[in-house]
């Protein structure tokens, strides 16, 4: 488990507003000083799919291949492995670590592809504040906070120049809507498309002024 500035003032946050009593306190717990109390939250944390994510560094097979015809035995297999590091975290450590777990020399390990590496965007910044105002003049009681993003984003080659850049999700949506999310069924409700237009535009002009 790492914890960076973002993912704790996410679960800190998170937490005033969180309805389930379970979750809500082990994310105050992970966001104490208190080290055996973190271990214990991260445990209840880990088992939400989106908030495992965000402690650790991640990895899904995406791409299997062995064998060129269904009566030989393949002479070698491979996989691809897509992972998403924690920011200040090396893909070379990490591939180093897969290695190691393995334990077997004849099994190789390869970086193929590499990200841009780049330091967090500032969540304290004034854009971040205007969005957050944005949103909270479409509705005073919705939580803003910042997350650290589990997918791919351009904005890295932004913010290794030092500019902040932010991806914004501005629809509401409910676990349904999120599980269809790049599936042959990817919707969001009319109203949830209503509010995000205006969050965006809102957003954009108070960045603008």
């Amino acid at each position: 488990m790492t914890l960076t500035s973002t993912t704790r003032r996410f679960f800190g946050e998170l937490a005033q507003i969180w309805p389930e009593a379970t979750q809500r306190n082990a994310m105050l717990a992970l966001v104490s000083d208190d080290a055996e109390e973190q271990t214990r939250a991260a445990l209840i944390l880990s088992q939400v799919p989106v908030f495992n994510a965000v402690l650790r560094d991640t990895i899904s097979p995406t791409m299997m291949s062995a064998g060129k015809q269904g009566n030989v035995i393949p002479a070698e297999a491979s996989v691809m492995l897509n992972p998403r590091t924690i920011p200040g975290h090396s893909i070379d450590d990490l591939a180093a670590k897969i290695s190691a777990f393995i334990g077997d020399d004849g099994v190789e390990v390869e970086v193929t592809h590499r990200g841009v590496d780049a330091a967090a965007s500032d969540e304290n910044s004034v854009m971040f504040e205007a969005i957050a105002s944005a949103a909270k003049s479409l509705d005073p009681e919705m939580a803003v906070v910042p997350y650290l993003s589990t997918g791919a984003t351009d904005s890295s080659a932004l913010r290794r120049l030092g500019i902040n850049a932010y991806g914004l999700l501005p629809f509401p949506m409910v676990q349904s809507d999120e599980e269809r999310m790049h599936g042959h069924d990817e919707r969001v409700p009319i109203a949830s498309l209503v509010f995000g237009t205006k969050l965006i535009y809102e957003s954009v002009r108070r960045v603008c002024t």
